[in-house]
């Protein structure tokens, strides 16, 4: 139980009043002042696991028909593993779940590591013959699930789905990442973790628009590989971005802006040679400058609902790697940049204007085999012949 308010205890407990005499009924709690509002006895206090009961939990979840005496080879690994799940029987259980059936030492090994760097995402979905990367993400997604990683899904006020994690495994998560990962806060003086997180490589800002300061100091940042901006629609923050921060960003693989101020990107973007994913929606932006074209790694572009946004970049065919542009083309553009024939990876497109000039007729679809899902085809008048729909197969 974690509600504190004892007027909805007292609801709760209305229908046990008709229960069998000596019917007792047992809460659990975090919360102190939940416990003297429900205990009719002095509360029991649940102590952490020894490091020796999280192993054999780990032991009786991976191996639930071994007896523990055959996993004494694996025990010296084992034992630091379970040194890893911070005392706490969730973390046990679960891990004992991803260690089922994994008898071979190295499998075990690759386990420990993982839980030393986390989860990396950037690169760690390998890509497997005859299937889609992002197929294979969908189930690495479910495997989380199915492992209590992340918990079953609800629905917010907007009717989306959301997931999170269990308590206690984000309890976790900030304990075994240790510099790699760092969260930092608007409202919060953060000056004196900076020996911390200079060398993090997955950051995210959370700002309410009072300082502006704390952006400037992520120059001084440059092994990130992810950087994520987080504010609400009603206070967004970051009204430009200088020149020399993606200068520093060496190695950045994500760049989330969303909700964000900006009208521009600095055309020191086109610098950011590892980027594979942009995110700039919602925002201000009006248009990409050539240089994100010289991101040819990029395989995530988003810029929806930027209302102000009306033109791609003439040499977006450069892009040859894009899978996922994400964009509300009929309300943004009134035209395709020549050539996108090229992008021949595409796995999603919401619309394709066909335009009268050479390279933007409607047969520059023809090539784009792994497009599924839904496309709105503009402007057909512009199909000025048979031959031309046919080349479009």
């Amino acid at each position: 139980m974690w509600n504190e308010n004892t007027s909805h205890w007292d609801v709760l407990r209305l229908p046990f009043r008709v229960t069998a005499k000596g019917s007792k009924i047992l809460v659990t709690t975090q919360s102190m002042r939940v416990a003297n509002i429900v205990a009719t006895t002095p509360p029991y206090h649940v102590h952490t696991l020894l490091h020796e009961d999280c192993w054999a939990l780990i032991k009786k979840r991976a191996f639930p028909s071994i007896e523990m005496d055959e996993c004494n080879d694996l025990a010296e690994i084992g034992i630091k593993i379970a040194e890893k799940c911070q005392r706490l029987p969730l973390a046990a259980r679960i891990i004992g779940s991803v260690l089922h059936c994994k008898s071979d030492r190295n499998e075990w090994e690759f386990i420990q590591d993982d839980l030393d760097q986390l989860w990396v995402a950037e690169g760690f979905i390998q890509p497997q013959p005859r299937r889609r990367i992002e197929d294979i993400g969908r189930d690495y997604f479910d495997i989380l699930l199915q492992r209590s990683f992340l918990q079953f899904p609800h629905h917010d006020h907007n009717n989306q789905l959301v997931y999170k994690m269990h308590t206690r495994i984000h309890e976790l998560a900030p304990f075994v990442s240790g510099e790699l990962c760092f969260r930092m806060d608007d409202n919060i003086d953060t000056s004196h973790l900076w020996p911390n997180f200079t060398n993090a490589r997955h950051l995210s800002f959370v700002s309410d628009g009072n300082n502006r300061q704390s952006l400037e100091l992520f120059c001084k940042c440059n092994r990130l590989r992810t950087l994520l901006f987080f504010s609400s629609e009603s206070q967004r923050h970051v009204n430009d971005i200088s020149y020399e921060l993606f200068l520093s960003l060496h190695h950045i693989r994500v760049l989330n802006l969303n909700y964000t101020n900006i009208s521009e990107l600095p055309d020191s973007i086109g610098a950011l040679k590892h980027l594979h994913y942009l995110d700039v929606s919602n925002t201000n932006i009006e248009k990409l400058l050539e240089s994100v074209t010289n991101l040819h790694g990029l395989e995530t572009l988003k810029l929806k609902n930027c209302f102000n946004f009306l033109q791609l970049p003439i040499h977006m065919k450069n892009l040859i790697n894009l899978r996922h542009p994400e964009l509300d083309v009929k309300r943004q553009i009134t035209f395709m940049p020549s050539n996108l024939g090229n992008l021949r990876n595409l796995q999603t497109l919401s619309a394709f204007i066909v335009g009268k000039e050479k390279g933007q007729g409607i047969e520059e679809l023809k090539n784009m085999n792994f497009l599924h899902g839904s496309l709105c085809i503009a402007n057909l008048e512009n199909v000025s012949s048979v031959k031309e729909a046919v080349m479009a197969s």
